[in-house]
């Protein structure tokens, strides 16, 4: 798979996942060490487009992805 075969993938997926994801964290709670009051859809969607790109560029690929691609 090339680069950006896979951050296509990882952006179509985060597509799928960013409307249930303040949900996931809370399904997920015995995964990771957070007990705050779920996070918003603003701060999972920063998140998740955060990874993405942090993998492109890991991969000296700039996808400039932003949260509003997640609703596109």
């Amino acid at each position: 798979m090339k680069v950006i075969e896979l951050c296509d993938l990882l952006t179509n997926v985060a597509k799928q996942y960013a409307p249930d994801a303040p949900a996931s964290v809370g399904r997920n709670r015995h995964m990771h060490a957070y007990r705050g009051p779920l996070p918003s859809h603003a701060l999972t969607d920063a998140v998740v487009v955060d990874f993405i790109n942090a993998v492109g560029r890991y991969q000296g690929v700039d996808l400039a992805l932003y949260t509003t691609d997640l609703t596109t």
